[in-house]
Parts: structure tokens; C-alpha cells; sequence
């Protein structure tokens, strides 16, 4: 499990004078063109008075979170882009530029995919993530549900919901941890940490399986003009 630790990085969205910290996890590594793409949700990204993406964004590896943000630390401020998401489903990707001196064994590890379908309720999980912005951190617990349904408020949209799928389990997060990955005990990335419950000790994140497709969704179809994931529409016409 500590091997996951360098796959997830710290992010901090900045717009004007507001400032919100959150998780990603990395799940690309492009080392000679030097970026990765990495995973958060939407709701890390998006500020919640504008309901629009942050004017900056920044990402601090495993290991360097001491950096305060203040555009040094060789991840400097614009290194991130937005590259598209599913606001409806709290998914946004990223692409995070790297300097070179900070390739190494021990930062921007790609995490190792999991399979969400497969899943068990029992199953041992730790959820990582930057809890309270002060850092990577990990928590353990249980899966207590392999899938169910949740309510959310949209971030980009004012008083409208969607209905997200979910896995529950009872590895304790904090404002930060949003974006960051749900681990199997074999290191295997099976969710993105999402929310926490209205009952205590319950806390929600969306499945890898969910995640990941619109991942390859987002690099498939999206450009600059269309930072949205296409969705699979099915026509009907009423005689």
C-alpha cells in the first residue's frame, strides 16, 4: 500500500483570492514529452461561487508538499491543464508538467489499475489522499458496499443534482482527500475518493471502472474547444 503513495499528487485551485485544495491520481507518465495525466474529481477543480474551472491550478508530487504554493517549487504556476472531465459524474482530467530533475523512482509512479466489477463487500481498501491540504496521507478501512447510487450537487451548475454510482466503505477521509485513490490491499487503484457520507464513519468514491473509461473518454474526444465527455446517446423517435 505505501508503494501507492507516490501515484497520488496534493492539488490546489486557485481563483482570485480563493484558494481549495484537493487530490489526483496519476494514471499516465509520459517521461520523455515530461507530463502526466492524472484523475481528481470536478468539484476539486471548479470553484464553488463561479461554478467554473479555476483560474490556476497547481500539483505538488508525493514528497514535496512542504513547497508551499507559491508558484516555486520546479512545479510552477499554469504547469496544469485541464484537459476535459464529466461534471455530472465529478470526473476532470489533468495534465501535469513535470521538470526533469523530479523524474525519479520515488515520484509520479502511475498507480495500477484495478477492477471495480469484481469487487467485494469486506474487502480491506486504504483511501489516500491530501487531508486538510496539509499532505499525503492514508487512512484503512473496509468496503462496506460494492455499489450504490448517491446524490450530489452538480459543481458547474447551481441547484441541479445528479445521481452518482458509488462504492462506500469506512477508510476515514477529510476536505482534501476528494480526488484521491481507494487502494486494494495489492496496490491496485479501485476508486476516486468523492465525499463523505451523511451517516458517520461512511465515505463514497467513484469506481475505477467509471472513472478510467471517461479518462479514455476525455483523451479520445476532447480539444480545446470541447472540454466535455462525450456521452453514448441513444435516439428515439415517437410515431
Amino acid at each position: 500500500m505505501q508503494k501507492c503513495l507516490s501515484s497520488v499528487v496534493s492539488v490546489v485551485a486557485v481563483t482570485g483570492s480563493t484558494q481549495s485544495s484537493g487530490s489526483g491520481v496519476i494514471v499516465y507518465r509520459n517521461e520523455i514529452q515530461g507530463f502526466v495525466y492524472v484523475i481528481t474529481n470536478y468539484h476539486v477543480i471548479c470553484n464553488e461561487s463561479t461554478h467554473e474551472i479555476a483560474d490556476d491550478i497547481v500539483a505538488f508530487l508525493y514528497g514535496r508538499e512542504g513547497v508551499k504554493y507559491d508558484g516555486v517549487s520546479g512545479l510552477q504556476l499554469n504547469n496544469v491543464v485541464y484537459v476535459g472531465g464529466s461534471p455530472q459524474d465529478d470526473i476532470a482530467i489533468l495534465k501535469v508538467y513535470i521538470s526533469s530533475e523530479l523524474w525519479s523512482k520515488t515520484c509520479a509512479t502511475v498507480a495500477k489499475i484495478g477492477d471495480s466489477s469484481r469487487l467485494a463487500v469486506g474487502t480491506a481498501v486504504g483511501a489516500i489522499g491530501n487531508s486538510k491540504g496539509h499532505g499525503i496521507a492514508l487512512t484503512r478501512g473496509v468496503l462496506s458496499m460494492d455499489s450504490e447510487y448517491t446524490k450530489f450537487q452538480r459543481p458547474d451548475k447551481i441547484n441541479s443534482a445528479s445521481h452518482v454510482r458509488v462504492l462506500r466503505y469506512d477508510a476515514y477521509i477529510i476536505n482534501g482527500n476528494s480526488g484521491g485513490g481507494l487502494f486494494n490491499v495489492n496496490g491496485e487503484l479501485i476508486g476516486i475518493v468523492n465525499a463523505s457520507a451523511t451517516e458517520a464513519n461512511f465515505y463514497y468514491a467513484i469506481p475505477v471502472d467509471v472513472a478510467y473509461g471517461i479518462y479514455q473518454n476525455v483523451i479520445a474526444n476532447c480539444t480545446s474547444t470541447n472540454l466535455v465527455a462525450e456521452r453514448i446517446g441513444l435516439g428515439v423517435r415517437v410515431a
